[in-house]
C-alpha cells in the first residue's frame, strides 16, 4: 500500500508530533508499505537532511499565515498526489493538513484519515478564537473518512468540534521501549533513561521561557553535569549568569534526574 502522512511539523524539529509521524512512517515502511511523507520545510536554524530517514519525504513552503492563502498549498498536496500515486492519506493536525485534505478530496480519490495529537484542537488554541478558521476545521473534520483520537481528552475535542463524524477510532500512541532497556553491561534502566533524555535535550536545543519564572533563555545545557556545563554568560548589564538557575533545580523531581 502507498501511504502519504501530511504533517505540519517534522523531523529535524523535535517534538511529540515529530517523533511519532517518524515512528509510523518507519514502522510502515518495514511492513512493506511505500510512505511518503509531507511536511513544510522547517525554519532555521534546522537543516534538512531527508536523506538519512528509510522514507520518501516531499518539502513545501512554509505557511506564510494561518488564515490567508492556505489554499494554495493544496497544489503541493495534489502534486505529491501525483508524483507517488498515493493510495490512503494520513493528515497529522486537523488544520492546515485536514483542511487542505478536504479541498483536494475531489481531485486525489483517495481516502482521508486525520489523527490531532491535542495541541491543534484544545480548548483556547488562538486558532480557535477565529471563526473562518473554526469553520475550516470543521469542514475538513467532517470530510475525513476517519478520524484517530490518541486520547479521551482529543476525543472529547474531535467530537465538540465535529458531533457527527464519518468514523472516530481510539489509537493511544505507543512508546518504543528498546531506547530505554537494560545495556549488556548491566547498567540500570534509569541511568539509560537518563543518556538517552540527555541525547535529546542537547539535540532539540529547547529554550526555558519566562513561564517558569526566569527572565533570560536558559539553554537545557544547564542541566548537564557540573563538568560539561557550558561557561556561564553575562547579562547585559555586566553581571554574571549561572549556568544553572536556582528556579529550575528547585522544581520537584529536577534536581536528581541530573546530578
Amino acid at each position: 500500500m502507498r501511504i502519504c502522512l501530511y504533517t505540519e511539523t517534522a523531523l529535524p524539529k523535535m517534538g511529540g508530533q515529530e517523533f511519532v509521524v517518524d515512528a509510523l512512517a518507519r514502522q510502515f515502511t518495514s511492513l512493506g508499505h511505500k510512505v511518503v511523507v509531507l511536511a513544510p520545510r522547517p525554519r532555521p536554524p534546522w537543516r534538512i537532511d531527508d536523506a538519512k530517514f528509510p522514507y520518501r519525504v516531499e518539502r513545501h513552503p512554509r505557511f506564510i499565515s494561518t488564515r490567508r492563502l492556505v489554499k494554495w498549498y493544496s497544489f503541493w498536496l495534489r502534486r505529491c498526489h501525483r508524483r507517488h500515486r498515493f493510495d490512503v492519506l494520513h493528515c497529522h493536525g486537523v488544520y492546515p493538513p485536514g483542511y487542505l485534505a478536504a479541498l483536494c478530496r475531489n481531485s486525489l480519490g483517495v481516502p482521508t484519515v486525520i489523527t490531532s495529537h491535542g495541541g491543534d484542537i484544545r480548548e483556547g488554541n488562538v486558532r480557535l478564537s477565529r471563526p473562518v478558521l473554526v469553520q475550516r476545521y470543521v469542514q475538513g473534520l467532517e470530510a475525513a473518512d476517519a478520524l484517530i483520537a490518541i486520547s479521551r481528552f482529543t476525543r472529547e475535542s474531535l467530537l465538540r468540534l465535529c458531533p457527527n463524524p464519518q468514523a472516530i477510532v481510539d489509537i493511544p500512541n505507543g512508546v518504543d521501549l528498546a531506547p530505554f532497556a537494560p545495556e549488556a553491561d548491566g547498567r540500570s534502566v534509569k541511568w539509560t533513561w537518563r543518556r538517552q533524555l540527555r541525547k535529546v535535550a542537547l539535540s532539540s536545543h529547547l529554550w526555558i521561557h519566562e513561564a517558569i519564572g526566569i527572565r533570560e533563555r536558559t539553554s537545557v545545557h544547564a542541566f548537564l553535569p557540573l563538568a560539561q556545563r557550558p561557561r556561564a554568560r553575562s547579562r547585559k548589564d555586566g553581571s554574571r549568569l549561572g549556568p544553572v538557575p536556582a528556579t529550575i533545580l528547585s522544581k520537584p523531581g529536577i534536581k536528581p534526574l541530573f546530578r
